[in-house]
């Protein structure tokens, strides 16, 4: 992933946001922490350094778990 001429670490914030609504069709923003959750994996994955999220003890259990697979 480029991260400038200054290697800048990289942060999302894409929890409960409208494109998983758009993507699952969950209107509800309560409704959305599996789609969140899926884009954490896909964070993670990719190599984000940082992910700004609104439901923090679910995506430590997240991380945890991807960490050790």
């Amino acid at each position: 992933m480029f991260r400038g001429v200054n290697n800048y670490s990289i942060l999302w914030g894409v929890s409960r946001k409208s494109m998983i609504s758009q993507l699952t069709g969950k209107t509800n923003s309560d409704d959305r922490l599996p789609g969140t959750l899926a884009i954490a994996a896909f964070a993670h994955n990719e190599g984000i350094d940082i992910l700004r999220v609104h439901d923090v003890e679910e995506h430590i259990d997240l991380l945890k778990v991807l960490n050790n697979l």
